[in-house]
C-alpha cells in the first residue's frame, strides 16, 4: 500500500496517494504497528507538503519523529526529520528546518546512513546557508 502511494506520490496523483496513506496509517493504528505507523505519518507528511498544506506536513513529520524516536529507531528518526526540515522550509521557517537538519545529519552520521545523509545535505543545500 505505501508503495503504491508513493508511486502516486511520483506522478503527482496527490488525493489519491494521501487517500492510500490515511488507510494505511489507520490500519497500522488498529494493528498497533508503531513502526508502520511512523513511516506512513512520514509519508504523509511529504504529501501534505506537496499539497501545500505546511501546517499539517508539520503536524504529520512531528509525529514520525515522536514516533521513531519512541521505537528507537535511528533510521527513521533522521528521515523523519528530513522531512520536517522539508516541511519548515517550505513554510519559510528556515531556522527551525536548519536545526532538524542538523539533527537528521548527525544521526545519519553516527549510522553510515549515505542515502539519509544525502537527503540532509540536499535540504541544507536548497536552504542556501549554514547558520
Amino acid at each position: 500500500m505505501q508503495t503504491n502511494a508513493l508511486v502516486f506520490l511520483e506522478e503527482e496523483k496527490l488525493e489519491t496517494a494521501t487517500d492510500m496513506l490515511q488507510g494505511g496509517l489507520l490500519l497500522a493504528q488498529e494493528m498497533e504497528e508503531v513502526g508502520m505507523e511512523a513511516r506512513f505519518t512520514g509519508n504523509l507528511a511529504i504529501a501534505y507538503a506537496m499539497r501545500a498544506d505546511y501546517g499539517r506536513a508539520i503536524e504529520y513529520a512531528l509525529d514520525a519523529v515522536r514516533r521513531s524516536t519512541e521505537r528507537v529507531d535511528r533510521h527513521f528518526e533522521a528521515v523523519s526529520r528530513v522531512n520536517l526540515a522539508f516541511a519548515l522550509r517550505l513554510s519559510g521557517n528556515y531556522a527551525g528546518a536548519s536545526t532538524e537538519l542538523m539533527h537528521a545529519t548527525n544521526v545519519a552520521e553516527s549510522l553510515g546512513y549515505a542515502h539519509v545523509l544525502s537527503a540532509a545535505l540536499r535540504q541544507r543545500g536548497l536552504m542556501g546557508t549554514w547558520q
